[in-house]
């Protein structure tokens, strides 16, 4: 997910759909930061209907949603980073 201009962000809001069961083993939420660099936001198992993840705020221009682990192919319904303060 690419953003419109660089933002600073502190929480990210997953969704999966869950309705051939939950997939997501594990996963990580990446910011790019720099020109190349990539750096972990959060990450965790299991996504289910909705994972809600507190970070520290930074400064990213995109966001990705990386599964490393599932059962059967990932349904993702959304990816959404914000600012909470």
């Amino acid at each position: 997910m690419k953003m419109k201009k660089p933002e600073v962000v502190d929480h990210a809001v997953i969704m999966e759909d869950i309705t051939r069961g939950e997939r997501v083993r594990v996963y990580r939420v990446e910011g790019l930061t720099g020109p190349e660099k990539w750096e972990v936001l959060a990450g965790g198992q299991s996504i289910g209907h909705k994972r809600i993840q507190r970070f520290r705020p930074v400064e990213v221009s995109k966001v990705r949603l990386i599964v490393s682990s599932s059962a059967g192919t990932p349904s993702i319904r959304s990816l959404k980073v914000y600012y909470a303060g």
